[in-house]
């Protein structure tokens, strides 16, 4: 979906100096909950390589699973499913808005409507790994889960991960989730807000955020682990954070 914008990006943020690198798994870079049918699920490919979707699947469990941790519904992909090197793969509802349905790589009816969690695998229905998750298996929390500090943010919400996000949260929902829009690693953005369906903006894995480093600056960033040289200072008395005797 729109690959050549995501590689035009990719390619202005190397002619940028930014040590640009691939991951090696996919994860979850979107999830709605909108009005109606109009759900989603969708998928980052954050690799060099195509990606076949026969040996992962994503298992759910509706509100409380029957066994605490364990999934309820096995969900395989549909067959020959594959992810292109650095596209997203949507999961939809058949009966979502015809916008969504345009950029649906499958349907499925039973997403979910807040409080279902769903974990991305590798692997089979015995035996597999937990690369992701948006929600969880441990119980039910409620009308849904809450989200960078949003309360129920997984309901009647679209959540979008942040681009700075490497690689999936290995079934930890709780710290991926965090508990405000700083620790978390999702953008949480009105029901049936789409604007970012079929795309994700991506830093890239082991690349240099640039940004203000120092602390003591007004525009600290705190995502940044490269210093661009940008830190700016209310006055001469805190340059650097050392305070400065004017001179008589």
């Amino acid at each position: 979906m729109r690959f050549s914008t995501l590689l035009a990006s990719a390619i202005l943020m190397w002619s940028a100096g930014t040590a640009w690198a691939q991951c090696d798994n996919l994860f979850f870079s979107e999830a709605a909950e909108g009005s109606s049918n109009n759900k989603y699920l969708e998928i980052y490919n954050p690799t060099d390589a195509d990606i076949s979707l026969d040996g992962y699947a994503y298992p759910s469990v509706s509100n409380a699973p029957n066994v605490v941790g364990e999934y309820e519904f096995w969900n395989a992909f549909d067959p020959a499913a594959v992810i292109a090197a650095g596209d997203v793969y949507i999961i939809a509802h058949p009966s979502a808005d015809p916008i969504i349905l345009a950029e649906a790589d499958e349907t499925f009816t039973f997403l979910s409507n807040g409080d279902d969690g769903f974990i991305l695998v590798e692997g089979d229905e015995t035996s597999f790994v937990q690369i992701d998750a948006v929600g969880d298996w441990n119980g039910d929390p409620g009308s849904g889960w809450d989200v960078a500090g949003v309360a129920e943010g997984t309901k009647d919400h679209t959540i979008v991960r942040k681009s700075s996000v490497q690689s999936g949260n290995g079934g930890d929902w709780f710290t991926s989730a965090g508990t405000d829009a700083e620790n978390s690693e999702w953008i949480v953005r009105d029901q049936n807000d789409w604007t970012n369906l079929a795309m994700h903006t991506f830093d890239g894995c082991g690349a240099a955020v640039l940004g203000c480093t120092n602390a003591n600056a007004t525009n600290y960033n705190a995502e940044a682990t490269q210093d661009d040289g940008s830190c700016m200072f209310d006055n001469a008395c805190n340059v650097d954070g050392v305070e400065v005797e004017a001179s008589s």
